[in-house]
């Protein structure tokens, strides 16, 4: 049987591991006890030793327990635990393989006997009971499971603990066993159809934008260590003072980039993140290179794997290849992104976010942006993209709060008279239905909560 643990953070090896009387050992602990107190009160060295011989017996059973501890076996016992597929998805289901192996002949016999039991954190389990097939083989055990994560996030899978009761059933002994596991699941993504018609045709007229860049500039990006020097384009580096080098894109297959802020409130961060990574993956299998940044990746950093710090994560373009390693890169950044702790660090990731956009970006690039409500500043540093590519936004908007729900139409009003496309949407809508609405903007169907958008009367008002 498994069991799973809501916070395993808070439980350690050594609160895992412990011995314990059972009932049988506690009721002959005690008469041993009262058989010495007995004989000693009526000098009866029989009763004494009969005492002192259970008490002893009771003792006997926990240090055999301790002395044959899997734990302790020195590596003579190999736990391995598979989990196919990893990274996971939300949603998804997966599948653990869990062995248990003697790689010596005398703890064969120990393997054969264990009852073992798995740790499983909640959000692996979707908070319901978990059952395993179990397969013994001379010195094998082998367990299988479906685990099915509910959130994204990085979630824990052991350490394995062992039970064993000793032969008389005195003593009864719990202990960890193996290594413990962390487990990557991806965000929910949809499938979005990217209509390539009107997304080209919008590029192309981007390029004649404000900053009016050369066609060479749409597709011209830092220099990087390793880059080919003929590959250097010698007007640009001149006008900006730094190396950049030409991409050689097609046309059609120009740089893209996906903005996304992360919110105070979980569940509209779960759902920015998957609309974020969903437009994403669209544009990386419509042949686009493409990079997500978040105010996080940009500003205050993001952990990767193994812990560390990454400020520029998101900062460079991916393309898809056969191996499939640009889409797992573009969703491995989203696992450890988490809500902002306010709405003030909210907006300043935003902002950071925005500014390095329009720094780092030369024109003609596709934009897309999820975003929430923002004040004048973050709104009026986000408008500013516009002079970096051609752009599109879903700006959430709350259900009840109608503060916010101004604001945000007040932030779709200002990306509007910069010259974006806006889409109003709910954190509970469907990603492919705000997606369809938002390219229907494109195709010239805007929808009817925009009419009047540019009207401040209407732009004032919930």
């Amino acid at each position: 049987m498994l069991t799973f643990l809501r916070d395993r953070a808070a439980v350690t090896a050594a609160a895992l591991r412990r011995t314990r009387l059972t009932l049988r050992g506690y009721a002959l602990l005690t008469v041993g006890a009262a058989l010495v107190v007995l004989g000693v009160g009526f000098a009866t060295p029989d009763l004494v030793s009969a005492g002192w011989l259970l008490v002893f017996a009771v003792g006997g059973s926990v240090l055999l327990l301790s002395l044959t501890d899997p734990a302790r076996a020195g590596g003579k016992i190999r736990v391995t635990r598979i989990v196919s597929p990893n990274p996971l998805t939300a949603g998804s289901r997966a599948r653990v393989s869990l062995v248990v192996e003697a790689t010596d002949d005398r703890e064969r016999a120990l393997v054969e006997a264990l009852q073992v039991s798995e740790q499983v954190a909640g959000e692996l389990s979707a908070l319901r009971a978990l059952r395993a097939d179990v397969t013994r083989r001379p010195g094998r055990l082998s367990l299988s499971y479906e685990i099915e994560p509910s959130r994204r996030g990085r979630w824990g899978l052991g350490p394995l603990l062992s039970r064993r009761t000793d032969p008389p059933g005195l003593a009864r002994t719990q202990g960890p066993m193996g290594p413990s596991e962390s487990v990557a699941v991806w965000p929910a993504t949809a499938d979005l159809v990217i209509p390539m018609s009107g997304l080209a045709a919008e590029a192309n007229r981007a390029v004649l934008g404000t900053r009016s860049p050369s066609a060479d500039d749409a597709a011209l990006r830092d220099y990087r260590d390793g880059d080919d020097l003929r590959r250097v384009h010698w007007r640009s580096t001149a006008r900006r003072g730094e190396l950049v080098v030409r991409t050689d894109e097609h046309a059609g297959r120009r740089l893209a980039t996906v903005l996304s802020d992360l919110p105070v409130d979980a569940a509209e961060t779960e759902w920015t993140i998957s609309m974020a990574a969903s437009i994403a993956l669209a544009l990386l299998r419509a042949g686009h290179p493409v990079r997500l940044l978040t105010g996080q990746s940009t500003g205050r950093g993001i952990t990767n794997g193994g812990g560390a710090a990454s400020g520029s994560e998101g900062d460079h373009h991916v393309r898809e290849d056969a191996s499939g390693a640009a889409r797992s890169g573009l969703l491995n950044m989203t696992v450890d992104l988490e809500p902002s702790e306010t709405v003030e660090q909210a907006e300043q990731d935003v902002m950071a976010a925005a500014r390095a956009l329009v720094a780092d970006t030369y024109g003609g690039e596709l934009i897309f942006a999820v975003i929430g409500p923002l004040s004048q500043e973050a709104r009026t540093a986000v408008a500013q993209i516009e002079q970096a590519g051609h752009c599109w936004a879903l700006v959430r908007t709350p259900h009840g709060d109608v503060v916010e729900a101004v604001e945000a139409r007040l932030t779709a009003a200002a990306l509007v008279r910069a010259g974006w496309h806006v889409c109003q949407v709910h954190a509970d809508e469907a990603l492919e239905r705000a997606w369809a609405r938002l390219i229907g903007l494109t195709e010239g169907k805007p929808g009817s909560e925009f009419a009047g958008l540019l009207d401040p009367e209407v732009a004032t008002t919930p």
